[in-house]
């Protein structure tokens, strides 16, 4: 799971002291959160293990230019803090895939922002620990012949929508037809380096998960588009969130474009209202959260403070496809326990068949998913059971969700 992660001191000791506080402070009232603080770093299986990265200081929280990303309750650009955004969805596919050892990567920032580099390097390190030979070590790598599932809940590059108008926002509208095709060349190669490695870890058997986006009528994108990358490449299972009632999440991109069968919907959230916030009836995933604080709500000039948390218990409401794709990633987990005898290279392709088309959940899930008849996907039904007074989850939730994908 490549994401942000929290830290009480910005380094790696202070990812742990960050965890097991907050798991301490809520005791009784969050059993996931605890869980989490138990298995962290252990070598006992089913365990967490936290791999905290320094990243570039042009990333760090300190930095004089601060690059950010982020949206308020509006769709409007809204730069906040975001460093629980991995913590949330470790938590998710804990939840959901109790036996699995997850090993939470920090390739993002505190405000949700990192680099292609950064990602790359990742996942080749990933790929490396999953050959017969680890070209780190120069032994046999310790995932090779595992079942590995990939969770990236994020975006890299503009949609697609929008790369042709940066590309070229100086020539006011003067480019010509073979100027458009030219580009739409120079985009692809931009995204070739991502895509191989992408490619080559599907070769290997790893099972990638992505989320389609949040993009999708914004004040800036007044239409539903398609998947963002790295969910819009054929090897990645794309997912798209749909509402508490099954219905497109009006922030959702599509998770596939016409000619691909990659896309699957699943419970992510809508966005909310002001007024449902202050009523606790909130269409949101419900996960952990570490921090003392809640981004504040709409984005403002002069900025809004942080609000504090109501209480202690480490809740949170968040929305996003972000939320939707470990929950597919966790399914993903144990449909690979299901599978005998299939070779790596077909383990990935196998996956996304078992999950995105009719024949592969006949047989493999034993029932057919019904469709998402917007997304004209597959639709996932998730549903959180409803917490009992002894772990309430905070009557002012966050609701940084279309924050980041």
């Amino acid at each position: 799971m490549l994401d942000t992660m929290p830290s009480a001191t910005d380094d790696a000791d202070g990812v742990a002291q960050a965890i097991q506080n907050a798991a301490t402070k809520a005791g009784e009232h969050n059993h996931l959160l605890n869980t989490i603080a138990t298995q962290m770093n252990r070598e006992q299986e089913p365990y967490i293990k936290f791999h905290y990265t320094q990243l570039a200081p042009f990333f760090s929280t300190m930095a004089s230019d601060q690059m950010v990303t982020g949206r308020d309750l509006h769709g409007k650009k809204h730069a906040f803090h975001m460093e629980d955004h991995g913590l949330f969805i470790t938590g998710i596919i804990r939840d959901l895939a109790p036996e699995a050892n997850i090993e939470h990567i920090r390739i993002l920032n505190d405000f949700g922002v990192g680099d292609c580099s950064t990602l790359i390097y990742a996942l080749e390190s990933i790929h490396g620990r999953m050959s017969e030979i680890d070209p780190a070590t120069g032994k046999q790598g310790d995932l090779y012949q595992r079942p590995v599932v990939i969770n990236l809940s994020l975006v890299t590059t503009p949609a697609d929508e929008e790369l042709v108008r940066y590309w070229f926002q100086d020539s006011n509208n003067g480019y010509n037809p073979l100027d458009h095709l030219r580009a739409a060349d120079d985009i692809k190669l931009l995204r070739a380096p991502l895509h191989r490695i992408i490619q080559e870890l599907a070769a290997n058997g790893a099972v990638i998960v992505g989320a389609a986006g949040n993009d999708s009528f914004t004040p800036y994108i007044p239409t539903r588009i398609g998947p963002r990358y790295p969910a819009a490449f054929p090897e990645v299972i794309s997912v798209a969130a749909v509402d508490k009632n099954g219905d497109m999440a009006s922030y959702s991109n599509y998770p596939q474009v016409p000619s691909q069968h990659n896309g699957i919907a699943t419970y992510g959230g809508n966005l909310p209202r002001v007024s449902d916030i202050k009523q606790d009836n909130v269409d949101a995933v419900i996960g952990v959260y570490s921090v003392a604080t809640y981004p504040a709500l709409e984005a403002k000039n002069p900025v809004l403070p942080d609000v504090p948390a109501p209480n202690n218990n480490g809740w949170a409401y968040w929305s996003g496809t972000s939320f939707a794709a470990p929950i597919i990633s966790a399914v993903a987990a144990r449909v690979l326990e299901t599978l005998q005898g299939v070779p790596a290279r077909h383990v990935a392709s196998e996956v996304q068949w078992a999950l995105t088309t009719t024949a592969g959940q006949q047989t493999v899930l034993g029932t057919a998913l019904e469709t998402q008849p917007g997304f004209a996907v597959s639709m996932l039904k998730a549903e959180q059971c409803q917490l009992t007074k002894a772990q309430p989850a905070g009557a002012a939730p966050a609701v940084a969700g279309v924050a980041k994908e």
